[in-house]
């Protein structure tokens, strides 16, 4: 079983979302819904649940992931990143999904990353 030290001393917790997907945003003009999870949290939640949300479009979660690279390419980041996919992977209903094959990839590269 590959470890992966899970402990955030690097960053500061800030304010957070903690359920930031496509279905609590709305468009053309943008509104973020849904705010009764809102509290403190490792910085990269957020952009982490919204990247992790995207990975089905590799477009897309490619530019999530540009957007908010200041908050996923730091540990913190990316152990929020690995624990939004971990959700993911979980979830006995998610192998038989189209997100499936993409979040496992990106979960193993962010537990190499993270072992270094």
């Amino acid at each position: 079983m590959l470890q992966v030290d899970t402990t955030i001393t690097d960053q500061r917790w800030v304010p957070a979302h903690a359920d930031l997907n496509w279905s609590n945003l709305t468009a053309p003009e943008c509104w973020i819904l849904d705010w009764e999870d809102v509290g403190l949290a490792p910085r990269g939640l957020d952009a982490a649940t919204l990247w992790v949300a995207s990975l089905m479009v590799p477009a897309l979660a490619d530019k999530v992931f540009r957007a908010r690279c200041a908050d996923l390419d730091i540990r913190s980041g990316k152990i929020m990143a690995l624990f939004c996919c971990s959700k993911d992977l979980n979830d006995p209903q998610f192998d038989s999904a189209p997100a499936f094959a993409p979040t496992r990839q990106h979960a193993a590269g962010l537990v190499v990353e993270l072992r270094r």
